[in-house]
């Protein structure tokens, strides 16, 4: 018998991703940042991160009846996946998409050639293919902060940014968010798990480019 159990997580989210905690949120967080720094689209930006099983993961949870009760056989092991820590700004545009593969070196199938020189990517590798504090900073100070300053000029103004990101570990990071704050970025974190809710890479970007996979 196949048994299907919730994780912790949902009970989160349903406690958190209420109205009232998202509305008091945007009515004493967003709000009153947006309405005194009058941020241009141009100067808004949102971050987050998924992912993409590069086969099929065959995962379950058996149960087996034994004689004094049940007997859990240890779950089967995920597939391989990589992940993508994408930068939206809010005219359109973004930044070069981070790819995080599952370990320190490509996969057999793909070579650095195929996306070292593409300008819509930068390559990181890890243990396990997850962010990480270190990937997400690095990142951040070689790219995210940078196309902050570069707008700057580009557009012909000083304007502050608006970094909108969850609240995810590897953001904790107090040198990193001084960092944002010298240079006139306000980092916004979004409710802790409400992220299936308000987070508009989920909802649009992610919702679309994971669509086009096959199946």
């Amino acid at each position: 018998m196949v048994l299907s159990i919730g994780k912790p997580i949902s009970f989160l989210r349903h406690d958190n991703a209420t109205t009232e905690i998202i509305s008091a949120w945007f009515n004493n967080v967003l709000l009153p940042l947006s309405n005194e720094h009058q941020y241009r689209r141009e100067m808004i930006a949102n971050a987050d991160e998924t992912m993409v099983r590069l086969q099929s993961p065959g995962r379950a949870k058996i149960i087996i009846p034994r004689l004094n009760g049940y007997n859990r056989i240890p779950q089967l092991p995920e597939g391989q996946h990589i992940t993508f820590l994408v930068t939206v700004f809010a005219n359109g545009t973004h930044v070069p998409t981070q790819i995080i593969f599952p370990s320190k070196s490509l996969p057999k199938e793909m070579t650095l050639e195929d996306i070292r020189d593409d300008p819509n990517f930068v390559l990181a590798g890890g243990p396990k293919g997850w962010i990480t504090k270190e990937i997400f900073e690095n990142y951040c100070l070689e790219v995210v902060i940078p196309a902050f300053i570069q707008r700057r000029k580009d557009y012909n103004h000083n304007s502050r940014g608006l970094f909108i990101i969850d609240g995810h570990a590897s953001r904790w990071n107090p040198k990193l968010m001084e960092t944002f704050a010298e240079n006139e970025i306000d980092v916004v974190t979004l409710v802790a798990h409400t992220s299936h809710v308000i987070q508009p890479l989920d909802h649009l970007v992610f919702h679309l480019f994971k669509k086009e996979l096959p199946r």
